[in-house]
């Protein structure tokens, strides 16, 4: 081993590497570190970016290489990145996926330069490339109308629950619908955060990391004022499980714990009442259910 090299033995598909090697894998890993870094409290997005560069590292190098052994420093103009793009969209990626990964490959390229990997010229050249790849396909979901939504109300208020039930399940039906809140979202409001007086509650997590108002519409006012008369002032979450023997908030004699979710979960609101985590009202020994 000489002057030049860094000693990588004892093991299978280790070798010397040059000081040049090695300050290149020293810049790759410091790169991937700082684009990791670029959503340090958002780790939703942060494992959606990581699961880009996957996707656009893989297809390629045909699978030889991933975002942690990717040679980046290769990646100094615009043809380049357009091509890496053009070769994941080329295994029948959507149109959108291609997109969100060459935002993905962007911000990465503005890692390599900070790494030292790059030049600026290299950088700014690189990340200049568009691209119009990807399958083309009809938007996912299904766009509810308000005689959608009304219909569904209806069948809640008729349902065959208890009037307990339906009084909670409506107001949770009526507050996501109008505020255009996610499920995970209004699952982690709690008493405190509701302000109907404003028409308005309180989001404390949001997908953003960053807490927000939603606004309400006088109907899913309306609807939450008659829940809040069954659920009661006890701290906690908006919306609780409700005692299968006497449909009513189980608030006495303990909390819920992390082993009790199961029954909650598949059984409340089609998944969208579940324990807060660490739990927070108690759970009857049948368990909890609509």
């Amino acid at each position: 081993m000489t002057d030049d090299t860094v000693g990588r033995a004892g093991g299978e598909g280790l070798h010397a590497v040059t000081k040049e090697e090695a300050t290149l894998l020293e810049g790759r890993a410091a790169a991937l570190t700082r684009f990791r870094n670029t959503w340090p409290n958002r780790s939703s997005t942060q494992r959606a970016m990581l699961g880009s560069l996957y996707r656009i590292t893989t297809a390629a190098s045909n699978g030889e290489y991933d975002p942690t052994t990717y040679p980046w420093e290769l990646v100094v103009d615009g043809h380049v990145a357009s091509q890496m793009c053009s070769l994941e969209a080329a295994r029948g990626y959507a149109h959108s996926t291609v997109q969100k990964d060459a935002s993905a490959l962007r911000t990465m390229l503005a890692c390599c330069h900070q790494a030292g990997l790059l030049t600026r010229t290299q950088w700014k050249s690189a990340a200049a490339f568009t691209t119009t790849a990807g399958e083309q396909r009809p938007p996912a979901g299904h766009h509810l109308s308000e005689e959608d939504v009304a219909v569904i109300i209806r069948a809640c208020e008729r349902g065959s629950g208890g009037v307990n039930t339906r009084i909670r399940d409506v107001a949770l039906l009526l507050a996501l619908a109008t505020s255009g809140a996610r499920r995970d979202e209004v699952h982690h409001v709690r008493i405190e955060d509701v302000e109907l007086d404003q028409d308005r509650f309180w989001l404390p997590v949001t997908k953003s990391g960053v807490g927000r108002y939603a606004w309400l519409h006088p109907t899913a006012v309306t609807a939450l004022q008659r829940w809040l008369e069954v659920r009661g002032s006890a701290p906690g979450g908006l919306f609780v499980p409700l005692s299968r023997t006497v449909n009513r908030p189980g608030f006495s004699g303990g909390w819920v714990l992390p082993s009790e979710r199961s029954q909650t979960a598949r059984s409340c609101g089609s998944g969208w009442l579940r324990p807060r985590p660490g739990g927070c009202f108690r759970a009857p020994r049948r368990g909890v259910g609509c």
